[in-house]
């Protein structure tokens, strides 16, 4: 058994069995992972389109990912791994920010084109600059890495020194994953290799030499800089999650109230 990335353990149980792989969690710090490797090609990754065809839709998602962290940073050059088409680069640029990106898939061929500087590559084997970023993006990336910890560690050499991290992933911990056990769509044996809790997050970030300043949750309407636009645009293109949103507003609004929203997000310093 490969020991845990953060606490080093062997001592793990299994949580789930799915499609014959096995999800287990460490006994020691109690983080979640997929045993094996992730089984797509990122080169090609099939997302992609889905950001190109509902960008309006991403754009209000990840405007609330930027009005967070501009409570924290004013300005400067960010990095943002897994830039994928652009959209929440686009809008720091709107922003006078100096934007920078790293896309493994074909997205990135049409980054330049957005005055984006953008590396065609996996994070981990990117050329970039050390102590020179102010802000490190890393959205729903991280439970996707072989090794989170040497992944942060990374982070944390090309960030500047009062320079900070936003990270968001799948919560393990949310109401909609109790609700839903093995059949939560986040586990995704295929593609993600970690499952994240608020804390087991904040350990991973301890571990490369983070301090976390920010943490909080968020679900559905909850989860977009302007709900009632999202569900317009729902309304309109997407009649399936317009009726999905409208019938789980409860949940959304018991997962905001009790902090376990589906989707989980930190910003950190350097420790």
């Amino acid at each position: 058994m490969k020991k845990c990335v953060v606490c080093e353990s062997k001592q793990c149980e299994a949580l789930f069995i799915i499609d014959e792989v096995k999800i287990v969690r460490c006994r020691d710090c109690g983080l979640v992972r997929t045993l094996g490797k992730a089984k797509i090609s990122y080169k090609e990754y099939h997302r992609d389109d889905d950001y190109a065809k509902h960008e309006q839709l991403f754009r209000n998602i990840f405007h609330k990912r930027f009005d967070r962290v501009k409570r924290y940073k004013k300005g400067g050059r960010v990095l943002d791994i897994g830039a994928s088409t652009g959209t929440m680069l686009q809008i720091f640029k709107f922003h006078g920010w100096d934007v920078w990106g790293v896309e493994p898939s074909n997205s990135a061929e049409g980054l330049s084109e957005k005055g984006i500087k953008c590396t065609n590559s996996t994070f981990e084997k990117a050329k970039l600059p050390t102590n020179y970023f102010d802000v490190v993006i890393i959205n729903h990336v991280l439970e996707h890495v072989e090794n989170p910890v040497s992944f942060l560690e990374k982070v944390n050499e090309v960030l500047k020194k009062d320079g900070i991290v936003y990270v968001d992933v799948p919560n393990f911990d949310s109401l909609i994953s109790m609700i839903r056990g093995k059949n939560w769509k986040y586990l995704s044996p295929g593609e993600h290799l970690y499952h994240f809790t608020p804390k087991t997050l904040e350990n991973t970030l301890k571990r490369a030499g983070f301090e976390i300043i920010w943490c909080g949750t968020s679900s559905g309407v909850f989860d977009v800089a302007r709900p009632l636009l999202k569900l317009a645009y729902e309304a309109r293109y997407l009649r399936r999650n317009f009726l999905f949103d409208i019938f789980r507003v409860p949940l959304d609004i018991a997962s905001q109230i009790s902090n376990r929203g589906a989707s989980l997000a930190v910003i950190a310093k350097k420790s």
